[in-house]
């Protein structure tokens, strides 16, 4: 998904739908929640396969999940402009941040 010209972190650039997870709330529920909201996709068993504390200045840790989809119907939230389906080797190409590209070939086949 493209984020949308107006974001404040990283506008028109590529990235995956994702958010915070709230107060009390379990990190799997939450990854379906945001890509639900981000992206209008109904996800079936996310499976974590990447942890990552990003620094000790933000104290933010990333979650990455792998999923299955049950609908392809994609609804875009405000928060993006645009969306497309890519292979790997396409979604290492797109301007995405680094930590998106390091997890790539981490990616179960």
């Amino acid at each position: 998904m493209r984020r949308a010209e107006n974001d404040k972190i990283r506008p028109l650039t590529w990235d995956l739908p994702g958010g915070g997870v709230e107060d009390g709330e379990d990190p799997n529920d939450a990854v379906i929640r945001e890509t639900k909201e981000e992206a209008g996709i109904n996800l079936k068993d996310p499976q974590v396969f990447i942890v990552k504390n990003t620094s000790a200045k933000d104290h933010v840790i990333r979650i990455l999940y792998y999923a299955k989809i049950t609908d392809s119907k994609i609804i875009v939230s405000l928060e993006h402009n645009s969306f497309k389906w890519v292979t790997r080797s396409e979604f290492g190409n797109l301007d995405i941040p680094n930590h998106y590209k390091e997890c790539i070939s981490k990616l179960p086949k």
